[in-house]
């Protein structure tokens, strides 16, 4: 996203086609999809409802989620992956740190604000 970002005057896309328009900046679409998901879940994480099409400059970006695994409702999930994110729900914050946490602490940082630093 980040790479959309900079060709967007710092804007990120909107959450509900993030994943459609930030394909054209990879090489392969899988990345979309958990490799545990049920093979008919084409787009295994949603994008932070609140940041869509927000500037990246008005984003706290170190504390802010910006895609998390989730299920077809976007509710935040966690899936037997390797050991040690087992019971996570893999997210990536705005700053691209990658993390596993549990899946309702997920959902308890989606609804805080996450704008004005």
């Amino acid at each position: 996203l980040s790479k959309y970002a900079l060709e967007h005057e710092g804007c990120l896309p909107n959450y509900k086609d993030w994943a459609y328009k930030t394909l054209v900046c990879l090489k392969n679409s899988q990345i979309y999809r958990c490799p545990d998901a049920p093979t008919t879940e084409l787009q295994s994480y949603q994008m932070n409802s609140a940041l869509s099409e927000k500037n990246l400059n008005d984003i706290a970006i170190r504390e802010t989620i910006l895609l998390y695994e989730s299920d077809k409702n976007g509710k935040p999930i966690a899936r037997h992956h390797f050991w040690e994110f087992r019971h996570l729900c893999h997210v990536v914050f705005a700053d691209g740190c990658i993390k596993g946490l549990p899946p309702d602490e997920v959902a308890r940082k989606l609804k805080k604000k996450s704008l004005n630093r």
